[in-house]
């Protein structure tokens, strides 16, 4: 039963009320209205389609008189008190946006943060108001979002097993719930295991996580409370179809909750530059090379093995491995065993991505364990002849033949004969080199990306909050 409220002195709706007084028009009193009327009576008015989301916030559609669709973009709805009565007003900023909270333990090198960080400064244009989170401070992309106008907050949670954890989610719970952030993102298992309960539990905002490789190389103990936390999550970004199949068929995700936005790359920083080669390889004929974590499951053996059986295929060729990692000391012993140490450099991790990628002619990603790379991207965008293992979603961005060259994982004679192929056939490799390049700038530009992560963020917003 509703109860007639006095409005309090200062103008504001009580907010334990749920129903609205509103005068409709052609109507000399004032009536009770629940939200049905309210909606009736707006799109009555103002011919607008509207659906109450959460809290204040509306998704208002515009449509011609043929009944399509104009315009689509959130607005407020203010209640103004007078002495007897409310007012339901709607107002149209043009760039209002809606608050996120985009999650990540560190903000340093890796693909994950890289992507996360481009995908921050890029969904301003898309009607949100992204905040960057995280763990850890220092790192490249912290000074990368601290240099723009994307609000960057630190909670410290250093370890699990300390009371910092507890303050560091208290800390986060305040900073959602102060900041009204309706959506709350962790782009990477350490902080979905903690984040996306206590978003769930403790604020109103949607908790989503991203699933962006393979389980199996989660640690045990993260992956059990991965799984716990895929119970809580209202819903899991991958990026790529080969992951959608991944937890759907192996950790039972519900199929309505997976949603795939492929990664993008930015093509105004990654393209052929022109200049000299780095120091290392200026006096090399040819570059083979790869960019990635020297970790065991980029099995860069296979590639030192490969380019072993075709480095006096010609004169002067070269092997360059970007990246830095644990495995760096054991593959410096399997070059000099293979014999190529004098071939083969090894550059330690550099924000300086592009310029290594255009100086090589060939690129190279040997992995067992891949999801969608954004190094095969980059490498592609920068006019790479690109060779690939045929795991993960590798398939996904390149089609053998077309736009690059698959080969079956861990196979050095497969490799050796893909290498081979693109040293020997210049019209091959620089055809494949075009045309993967064009697919990657007609297919995966950072702001398409964006868009398509808006899209996904919009579709759970207009879903129930709690289930």
């Amino acid at each position: 039963m509703y109860r007639k409220r006095r409005p309090n002195s200062r103008g504001q709706r009580d907010k334990s009320a749920r129903l609205l007084i509103i005068r409709l028009p052609n109507k000399g009193k004032l009536r009770r209205a629940g939200r049905g009327d309210v909606l009736r009576s707006i799109r009555n008015r103002l011919c607008l389609t509207v659906q109450f989301l959460d809290g204040l916030y509306l998704r208002i559609e515009r449509r011609s008189e043929a009944g399509e669709p104009l315009a689509t973009s959130p607005f407020a709805a203010h209640i103004q008190c007078t002495e007897w009565q409310y007012q339901l007003s709607i107002s149209l900023p043009p760039t209002m946006s809606i608050p996120i909270l985009l999650m990540a333990r560190e903000l340093h090198l890796g693909g994950s943060e890289r992507q996360m960080t481009e995908i921050a400064r890029n969904l301003t244009q898309t009607g949100f108001a992204p905040h960057v989170g995280c763990f850890r401070t220092g790192g490249l992309r912290f000074e990368e979002l601290r240099a723009t106008k994307v609000p960057v907050v630190r909670f410290k949670i250093d370890s699990y097993f300390s009371l910092d954890a507890v303050t560091g989610l208290a800390d986060f719970v305040r900073y959602v719930r102060v900041n009204g952030i309706r959506i709350v993102h962790a782009w990477d298992y350490p902080t979905a295991v903690s984040i996306v309960p206590a978003t769930r539990l403790f604020t109103r905002a949607i908790a989503i996580s991203s699933q962006r490789g393979h389980r199996e190389l989660i640690p045990k103990l993260y992956r059990r409370l991965t799984r716990i936390s895929d119970r809580f999550t209202h819903g899991i970004i991958v990026n790529c179809e080969f992951l959608r199949r991944h937890v759907i068929e192996d950790d039972q995700v519900p199929e309505r909750k997976v949603r795939v936005c492929y990664n993008g790359v930015d093509l105004q920083r990654f393209r052929r530059l022109a200049g000299p080669k780095p120091p290392p390889l200026q006096n090399s004929s040819l570059v083979i090379g790869t960019v990635c974590s020297l970790r065991a499951e980029k099995d860069l053996g296979t590639l030192i093995d490969a380019f072993a059986r075709v480095r006096f295929r010609r004169d002067g060729m070269m092997l360059v491995v970007v990246g830095s990692g644990p495995e760096l000391g054991g593959l410096l012993e399997h070059a000099a065993r293979a014999g190529i140490r004098d071939a083969c450099h090894f550059e330690p991790a550099t924000p300086e991505i592009d310029r290594w990628l255009s100086a090589m002619d060939v690129f190279v990603l040997p992995s067992r364990s891949e999801a969608f790379s954004n190094a095969l991207m980059e490498a592609m965008a920068c006019g790479c002849c690109v060779i690939a293992s045929n795991v993960g979603g590798n398939p996904e961005l390149v089609h053998s033949g077309e736009n690059g060259l698959l080969f079956p994982p861990g196979d050095v004679g497969a490799l050796a004969d893909s290498v081979g192929q693109a040293i020997e056939n210049p019209e091959l490799r620089e055809r494949l080199a075009r045309q993967g390049e064009s697919h990657v700038r007609e297919n995966s530009s950072i702001e398409q990306a964006a868009v398509n992560i808006a899209k996904i963020y919009s579709d759970f917003l207009h879903q129930p909050i709690r289930a």
